[in-house]
């Protein structure tokens, strides 16, 4: 299968005032045409750095994929360093301009000498037509290997990725496979555990099975390759089926669902308010459980533990709600979490204990007591 990188370019990017979102978008877009996506990198807007990036890419990938660098301004660096990597001299290109130029009079603008920049591209360079906006696409050959250089709007790269791009390369290479993945969300255990009873899955070719930890919560990703969706899907199954066995209720949910949509299903099947006390944790973590909107009513309290689980069992009614409870003590090194639920058939109490960086508690703590109420609400 031909391999492709995909470089974003932008300083905004490595600063954090921007997210990647192209990067994300472009590799899943690839895997699923049925290419292999080895790398990605995020490079800063500097010509040397991009040139460089660029040309380790060439060495490794049939297809570069870049995004960004394209506008009007200095520091737009993408096309002078594709000359570089191509040991061209950037062209002036009037049929592109008068294309810039009734772009910007259809929408009642003038373009400014800047705008002339991008009229420039490497001698070799063949257009990607841009009717989304104003930044000129383009890509590049050298042999089998292709440079394609995309805007780092990402209305028009997509746009353009969908529409030009994908075409472009399926008529230079045979794909004749697809690659499909499901996601399987587990909850409850801790990544060495959940490798533990799955490493086995983990050693096979095809389907591939690897894993994401996140705090509270591991990811299972099982991605097959095969000539259609329907085959690989059809590969994926026993994998899955393999899984609900080996972890049971310790999984939630695949692909987009979400824990708390989870909870909001069971909370309505009760067909009862849901009460939650809060005692003695951050104000961020309040407002994250009190935003999904699946409590009716949230009490902020600062009491010791006893006290709290008496002021539950006094405000309780089990003729129209069901009440929890959170507690947290965070010290230097740990953090205690008790909760507590209680229904007209029980009361349920545990407490988990995190360790991790205290920047991962709120995570850690929002995903723990979710999965609780899940539990035992059910």
């Amino acid at each position: 299968m031909p391999s492709a990188e995909i470089i974003a370019i932008g300083t905004e990017l490595l600063l954090g005032e921007t997210q990647d979102t192209n990067t994300q978008f472009l590799a899943r877009e690839l895997n699923k045409a049925g290419f292999d996506v080895f790398r990605s990198a995020i490079i800063g807007d500097n010509q040397q750095r991009i040139t460089q990036a660029i040309n380790e890419s060439l060495t490794r990938a049939e297809i570069v994929i870049t995004t960004g660098g394209l506008g009007p301004t200095i520091d737009d660096s993408t096309r002078q360093a594709a000359a570089d990597v191509f040991n061209e001299k950037l062209i002036f290109k009037q049929n592109l301009w008068e294309q810039i130029k009734q772009r910007f009079e259809r929408t009642g603008k003038t373009p400014t000498e800047n705008n002339r920049r991008q009229a420039y591209l490497p001698r070799s360079a063949r257009v990607i037509e841009n009717p989304v906006g104003t930044a000129p696409a383009f890509y590049m050959q050298r042999n089998s290997n292709f440079l394609i250089c995309l805007p780092g709007v990402p209305a028009e790269m997509k746009f353009l990725f969908v529409n030009s791009v994908l075409p472009l390369i399926f008529s230079k290479y045979q794909i004749h496979l697809t690659i499909h993945s499901q996601i399987i969300h587990t909850i409850g255990l801790g990544e060495s555990k959940v490798d533990e009873l799955i490493g086995d899955l983990e050693k096979m070719d095809n389907p591939t099975v690897g894993l994401t930890a996140y705090p509270g919560q591991v990811d299972i990703r099982i991605t097959a390759k095969a000539s259609d969706a329907e085959t690989a899907n059809k590969l994926i199954l026993p994998i899955l089926n393999e899984l609900e066995k080996r972890l049971g209720n310790n999984i939630f949910g695949k692909n987009d669902e979400k824990l708390t949509e989870k909870v909001r299903l069971i909370k309505e099947k009760t067909k009862k308010a849901l009460i939650l006390f809060f005692n003695n944790g951050p104000a961020e973590l309040s407002e994250e459980i009190t935003k999904t909107g699946i409590f009716d009513q949230v009490y902020q309290k600062a009491n010791d533990l006893g006290s709290l689980e008496n002021e539950i069992q006094k405000m309780y009614n089990t003729s129209n709600q069901n009440s929890a409870g959170i507690d947290l003590a965070i010290h230097q090194n740990r953090t205690t979490l008790l909760m507590m639920l209680i229904t007209s058939n029980s009361i349920s109490k545990e407490t988990k204990y995190f360790t991790g960086h205290h920047s991962l508690t709120c995570q850690w703590v929002f995903n723990s007591f979710f999965d609780f109420i899940r539990r035992h609400l059910s």
